[in-house]
This record gives structure tokens, C-alpha cells and sequence, in this order.
């Protein structure tokens, strides 16, 4: 009767350190990073320290030192908000806790995959509310610079695959301004080739570049 006793409890035992191994980071261990969502695209949410808002464009947080990671969600990422199990429709403007499963990328963005999200406050709604046409003015003045590789033409659009963006994210689409759509076959742009960049957002909300210069494959 012992020895059966003294085997249920070693089974116990080593059933309860299998989970303990296969279990999502702790409660106790502090987030990888808390910060907002700034934007979420597939799989991938791009999580940033010290914004009060997300759809912040990447000129005016990717040279501010800030620390920003793109997670991607897996099958065992676990969602959570106020202890319960969540599954949000969309990430972005959550104010989010995050805990990394595995090694972090060094790069800027840093890239790791989400083992453990814990949403702690939901901004979505405020930040059209409180920003709204004044930040949609505001921005179409800046000039935002950004760096990638070269994916494709059409008509008067660009698809350029942004430096720092993993994989799982497609290029980006931009409009040329039209002084640089009448003159593009100066720049001479092959697929892969590394392209530095400037551009506005328009009246409409459109990303147009109007600066452009070609570094060639490297």
C-alpha cells in the first residue's frame, strides 16, 4: 500500500514541475515592457514606452530612445485583463504589460515573440476624441524620414519593406510626389535595394514621399 502511495505522489509530483516548466512567465517577474500599442497588423503589435496615444508616426518615436518592441502573437500567448482571459478584435491603444517568451532581438525595434499580455487600460476611443484633426494637421506638416528596401511600383505607388519590421509584417505603400513619379526611372530601383527616405502625410492622410535616395542592394 506504501509503495503504491509513494508512486501517485511521485507521479503527482513530477506531472506538477512538467506544467510548472511549460506555464506562461509569472505574475512576480516584471513585464519585459509596458507601454501602449501603437499599431498592430496580423500577428505582430508594435508596443512603445512612453506614448500617451497610439498611430504615432515612426518620425517622431523611432530617434526618441524610447524602448520599442514588435511582438508576435502566437497559438500560446496568453491575453488577459482583470485576471480573465480576453481575445481583443484589435490591439491598438491598449496601455499593455507584456512579458517576452524566449530571446529579444537587438534591434530597433527589438522583436521577441509575446508569451504573456496583461492589458491594463484601454485608450482607442480617447485618442480619436482628444487628437483627432488637430493631430491629422499637425502631422501632414512634419517630415518623417525612414529607411527600407525596395518591393514594387505601381502606377504612382511605392511598396518599400521598412528596416526594423519583421517578416511577418508586408511592405508599406506610399504615394510619390509628382516630381519624383515623372523623374523615378532616374533612381534606377531593382528589388532588395536599400532606399533612405522622406515623406509627408497629405490632406487626405496619405504617406507621400518626397525625397528619396538609392543605396543599391547590400
Amino acid at each position: 500500500m506504501k509503495g503504491k502511495l509513494s508512486f501517485i505522489l511521485i507521479t503527482l509530483l513530477i506531472t506538477a514541475l512538467a506544467a510548472a516548466g511549460c506555464s506562461q512567465p509569472e505574475s512576480s517577474t516584471p513585464p519585459t515592457i509596458t507601454g501602449i500599442v501603437n499599431s498592430a497588423e496580423q500577428n505582430v503589435i508594435l508596443v512603445i514606452e512612453g506614448l500617451d496615444r497610439a498611430g504615432v508616426p515612426e518620425g517622431e518615436w523611432f530617434e526618441s530612445d524610447k524602448r520599442a518592441i514588435y511582438f508576435t502573437l502566437t497559438a500560446d500567448t496568453v491575453v488577459e485583463m482583470d485576471g480573465k482571459p480576453v481575445s481583443p478584435d484589435d490591439f491598438t491603444g491598449l496601455i499593455v504589460e507584456v512579458w517576452a517568451d524566449g530571446a529579444i532581438a537587438e534591434s530597433y525595434p527589438e522583436q521577441a515573440k509575446a508569451g504573456r499580455i496583461v492589458i491594463l487600460e484601454d485608450r482607442s476611443e480617447a485618442i480619436g476624441e482628444d487628437n483627432g484633426e488637430d493631430n491629422a494637421e499637425d502631422e501632414s506638416q512634419d517630415l518623417h524620414i525612414d529607411s527600407g528596401r525596395f518591393a514594387g511600383l505601381e502606377g504612382d505607388t511605392i511598396a518599400v519593406k521598412i528596416s526594423g519590421v519583421p517578416d511577418e509584417i508586408g511592405p508599406k505603400e506610399f504615394r510619390l510626389a509628382e516630381e519624383l513619379r515623372d523623374n523615378f526611372a532616374q533612381y534606377a530601383l531593382e528589388p532588395d535595394d536599400v532606399i533612405e527616405f522622406s515623406y509627408i502625410i497629405d490632406e487626405q492622410g496619405e504617406a507621400v514621399i518626397v525625397e528619396l535616395e538609392n543605396f543599391g542592394t547590400q
